[in-house]
């Protein structure tokens, strides 16, 4: 009888174990998720911004066409 408390104490403090370690992936999946939102939408703002300025460059270079 007490082998089996034992047995089942020490199940429990695995599980528990797992639990906890799973909990800790996750936090740190979350962390680096979020970060990675944050570094795209810096690239993706400045690949508009880039998009903005190549298209200006476009209309002057047709502009200064258009004129000769």
């Amino acid at each position: 009888m007490p082998n089996n408390i034992v047995e089942i104490l020490g199940f429990i403090g695995g599980l528990l174990a797992i639990w906890i370690n799973l909990t800790s992936k996750v936090k740190e999946l979350e962390i680096r998720v979020n970060q990675m939102e944050g570094s795209n939408k810096q690239i993706l703002d400045k690949l508009e911004e880039i998009y903005k300025i190549t298209t200006n460059i476009r209309i002057d270079l047709q502009n200064k066409q258009d004129r000769l």
